[in-house]
């Protein structure tokens, strides 16, 4: 009676499911997994956003370098550690468009302190930042994030 028919067994519309449901599974574990997309994404941009907080710390130690150099210039007294105060570094990374909000940006010592300053911009915490005797920044390659977790960032 059925023997001319043709069309789709049941058993192959089951496999195509099965088959559908595990490229599915797959799809879904390599965009929301461990290692998926989006907490690839996150990461990235942890990684971007604290880059740019260390870009505003070296373009206020930049800006204060041509301010010692300059009242240098007129006043050889002058010491580094006139120029790179807390107050000093603070304003300057907030004038490079840092959030100003204290929670979110602050400077704990001056830039020539022995240990280094503690220096947050937008939540993104660096640790032992300090000026050098020649005027070079440093400080450690970790960084926390505002929730907390630590990154390291190439130097």
């Amino acid at each position: 009676m059925f023997k001319g028919q043709k069309g789709v067994t049941l058993v192959a519309l089951v496999v195509t499911i099965i088959v559908l449901l595990i490229l599915a599974g797959v799809s879904i574990s390599m965009v929301v997994g461990q290692n998926g997309i989006l907490t690839r994404t996150r990461g990235s941009v942890d990684n971007q956003n604290a880059a740019s907080a260390k870009e505003k710390i070296s373009m206020a130690v930049s800006t204060l370098e041509m301010q010692y150099q300059t009242q240098w210039a007129a006043d050889p007294t002058t010491t580094r550690a006139d120029v790179y105060t807390a107050a000093n570094v603070l304003t300057e990374i907030k004038n490079n468009g840092a959030d100003p909000a204290e929670d979110k940006t602050s400077v704990s010592a001056a830039l020539t302190a022995t240990d280094g300053a503690t220096v947050k911009v937008n939540g993104y915490t660096f640790t032992k930042v300090k000026i050098d005797a020649d005027g070079a920044l440093t400080m450690d390659a970790d960084v926390k994030t505002p929730d907390n977790k630590t990154i390291t960032l190439g130097q």
